[in-house]
């Protein structure tokens, strides 16, 4: 967790749309939803209206951990908050989807500790 007492992570495994947020020393599991027109906006969607935790990509890269079939997806994501302050993430996944919302969650928590 941040020092503020709240992250949010990617529970494995699980649906992207499943997050786990801790509060403190209580960690709670809570299935969210959010509507946009792809996988990323549909994330950030369900931060700002469940959460009130507003980000904009400003840039998103992804590539491959290796080669072949087995290889994981690492994807980058620099986000802006509305005071103008400026978080990345990085997520890695075999799924390059979940590795994206990996990204995205590893940028809210660092939304959370600029605060």
């Amino acid at each position: 967790p941040s020092p503020h007492g709240t992250g949010w992570r990617h529970l494995p495994g699980a649906h992207p749309a499943l997050v786990r947020r801790q509060t403190g020393k209580r960690e709670l599991s809570q299935s969210v939803s959010g509507r946009g027109k792809g996988l990323i906006s549909s994330v950030l969607s369900t931060l700002k209206g469940t959460f009130g935790l507003e980000l904009e990509v400003l840039d998103y890269s992804e590539h491959a951990l290796g080669q072949g079939t087995d290889a994981q997806a690492a994807a980058y994501v620099e986000c802006a908050m509305p005071d103008g302050n400026v978080v990345w993430g990085v997520g890695i996944d075999h799924d390059v989807a979940s590795a994206s919302v990996r990204a995205i969650l590893s940028a809210a928590n660092g939304a959370v500790r600029e605060g």
